[in-house]
């Protein structure tokens, strides 16, 4: 199996592997009221050891066929697992575009974590894999993902309207995106 890894000054990027399930785990545990406002509901079993390893399971297919990779973020400095960055929808070839979506432990935010680890991640999906297109997909009230997004040079392109289910509920999103203009 293949493993993907990327450092920063005060992160490392890396994909995950059976025996991060604990952590995953751990982190989804800790963040649950924090995450829950912006994800779909939880299947009843989604907080245990077992789903986890499933979910890792999912995540290795779903790099090995191409069409997205999940990089779990961890502090250097005290080597905590404190979020993600999912870089899915990932198509190559005249359309050359994928979807980014992040999420930060509550205890780890207004620090810039995720801009140093998105900073990285962006880098590398222009730069070594090629892609042209960059989208980013978060509701309007989501204001600190809107404040990532700009900070790193997405513009906003447009609202797509009852985009994705969150919490049972159809949410309309703003669609951000940022052009590798050396492609």
């Amino acid at each position: 199996m293949t493993r993907y890894e990327l450092e920063t000054p005060r992160l490392v990027l890396t994909t995950s592997v059976p025996e991060m399930a604990p952590a995953i785990l751990e982190l989804e545990r800790r963040n649950r009221e924090h995450f829950e406002p912006w994800e779909d509901r939880r299947p009843s079993d989604f907080f245990t050891l077992d789903y986890q390893k499933r979910l890792i399971r999912d995540e290795r297919k779903l790099r090995e066929s191409g069409e997205g990779i999940d990089y779990w973020i961890y502090c250097s400095a005290d080597g905590m697992l404190i979020g993600k960055a999912s870089v899915f929808c990932l198509v190559m070839g005249n359309l050359s575009n994928c979807m980014l979506g992040y999420k930060l432990d509550k205890d780890y935010q207004g620090h810039g974590y995720m801009h140093e680890a998105l900073e990285a991640i962006i880098d590398n999906l222009f730069n070594v894999v090629g892609i042209h297109r960059i989208e980013i997909n978060m509701m309007p009230r989501n204001t600190r993902s809107v404040r990532v997004a700009e900070r790193l040079g997405f513009e906003r392109e447009a609202l797509s309207r009852a985009f994705i289910r969150i919490n049972g509920v159809w949410e309309d999103h703003y669609r951000y995106v940022k052009i590798n203009d050396a492609k």
